[in-house]
């Protein structure tokens, strides 16, 4: 977006030029504007221009006004931002990287798990919706399986209705208290926890299908680096895995200069579509379908869905490649329909 140049007139009583209306709109009432919601701001400022690589709405720089006048304004603005993200567990004023330690120190000691994480649903109407109507559909091909790992179970919100479709189910979180909550919940179904890192649990070869969803999204590259490489060894031959992960890095240069917390909902700003799939190469598995989504309609495409398979190195697999505006509408067809 650009910025019309200013007259050079410093006094405020004075007739102001566009630039010092949009600023001071901006400032002088911070609290009727920051008031409006995130994602409401960003498309406010956001382009049509759509990026011919992934049809990607591409996020202006937004900068403010830098004249003498205006920048000790600019300068506290800036600086109340900075301790707000710091205060939510961000990790800097230019990255966004929820860390190891920080969603273990989260999910196992601050996070308030009354309601199980159904929580997350609200928009489907309950996680049994949900899975029915936006989970089930882009897995059930792949499913009944033998062995079946689920990554980041929480309290189960998914295992309840997985374990209907493996023989043998296993979990692992980071957090001991989720693992916990899933061994109270369900008798039959293996609970581990690990490191954020580590499958050492996992026996080699043994997985016919890995599942892990809104959970991988706060989690780094490294992360997900670690993770597909030992996949590569835990998957048997021609398994298959379903990994909802983090698209909000295809956004990182354009919202560096201006992070939105609400908008980026603690996803991992290193993580991207194509990001994941170099990663896919790496590790020695074929990631055949991507599936970007719009999740909570905060106006980009914040998420992916990554089918990955264990392939062989000799064979050759193409990628699917989906850009979906309008995801959240499962959400409103499936609170529409009678229970």
């Amino acid at each position: 977006m650009h910025w019309p140049t200013s007259g050079g007139n410093d006094e405020r009583g004075k007739s102001q030029t566009p630039k010092a209306r949009i600023f001071l709109f901006l400032g002088k009432r911070k609290t009727r504007a920051f008031h409006i919601p995130a994602a409401r701001l960003l498309l406010l400022f956001s382009s049509s221009k759509p990026n011919p690589k992934h049809n990607i709405r591409l996020l202006p720089r937004l900068n403010f006004p830098t004249d003498s006048a205006e920048e000790p304004r600019t300068k506290v603005k800036r600086d109340r931002i900075s301790r707000r993200t710091m205060r939510m567990g961000l990790a800097g004023w230019r990255i966004f990287l929820p860390s190891i330690l920080q969603n273990l120190s989260y999910w196992n000691n601050e996070y308030d798990w009354r309601s199980h994480g159904e929580e997350w649903s609200a928009a489907w109407g309950s996680s049994e919706a949900q899975w029915k109507f936006t989970i089930l559909p882009r897995i059930i091909q792949y499913l009944p399986k033998d062995t079946v790992l689920e990554i980041g179970p929480g309290h189960g919100r998914w295992t309840r209705c997985l374990r209907h479709y493996a023989k043998h189910l296993l979990t692992v979180d980071i957090s001991p208290k989720c693992a916990d909550a899933c061994r109270q919940q369900f008798r039959d179904v293996q609970s581990f926890v690990n490191d954020g890192l580590s499958l050492n649990m996992i026996i080699e070869d043994t997985l016919d299908f890995v599942f892990s969803f809104d959970s991988l999204v706060h989690a780094d590259a490294t992360v997900l680096e670690s993770y597909l490489r030992q996949l590569r060894l835990k998957m048997k031959p021609s398994a298959v895995g379903f990994i909802h992960h983090s698209n909000l890095g295809a956004y990182r240069q354009r919202l560096s200069a201006y992070p939105l917390p609400s908008l980026e909902l603690w996803r991992s700003r290193d993580v991207d579509a194509d990001i994941f799939f170099e990663l896919c190469v790496s590790a020695g598995l074929c990631c055949i379908k991507q599936e970007l989504v719009n999740w909570s309609n905060v106006g980009i495409l914040l998420d992916c869905f990554s089918t990955i398979v264990n392939c062989s190195p000799s064979q050759r697999c193409s990628r699917q490649f989906i850009c979906n505006w309008e995801f959240m509408n499962e959400a409103i067809l499936a609170r529409g329909l009678p229970k």
